[in-house]
């Protein structure tokens, strides 16, 4: 974990090395996305689509109070797409969607966002830009990602395989490489 968090101030700065787990200041604020959730298949996934969550923190860190309604986050891709909050799928993240509210100095506010992205979304990296739209600050918060599930993405190569003389058993010696 960082302790010497990187800083935003003024106009809109980035810093490519910040990565999920990993806090960032945003004028007065502290932003840290926890956990990156992708669901393929959900009920109230369009066809052709799927939900992105990105859940995390939110702290005050100045001396007044901050409208967190300010806060524009943004999803982008590698080629530079970008996709918005979408309510039903920031409704399914382990916190309360980020709506708004004031957060006073020193608070703590734990959110979620969540997104609609396209199932077959090929970017290995998707950037959660995070705007205030009072001060026009703006951090960026790189997010590895990829939309193949686990098992799509293994690759599995077996060397031998042994069967006991009475046939009861057998031993299979391999390699499962995670892609």
């Amino acid at each position: 974990m960082i302790t010497d968090s990187p800083s935003a101030s003024g106009g809109s700065e980035t810093n490519p090395e910040i990565g999920v787990g990993e806090p960032v200041k945003l004028d007065g604020m502290q932003v840290t996305i926890d956990k990156a959730t992708y669901i393929p298949e959900h009920p109230e996934t369009p066809p052709g689509f799927a939900f992105f969550i990105l859940d995390g923190t939110l702290q005050n860190t100045d001396d007044t109070t901050v409208d967190a309604g300010a806060l524009r986050p943004v999803l982008i891709d590698e080629t530079g797409n970008q996709y918005v909050r979408n309510s039903v799928a920031s409704s399914l993240g382990v916190n309360a969607p980020l709506t708004g509210g004031f957060v006073t100095a020193g608070q703590t506010l734990p959110f979620s966002v969540g997104y609609k992205i396209p199932t077959g979304l090929s970017s290995t990296i998707l950037m959660a830009q995070i705007l205030r739209q009072d001060t026009g600050a703006g951090v960026q918060i790189k997010i590895p990602f990829s939309s193949k599930s686990a098992v799509e993405a293994a690759n599995i190569s077996l060397q031998s395989v042994e069967v006991s003389d009475d046939l009861s058993s057998m031993i299979l010696t391999g390699q499962i490489t995670n892609g």
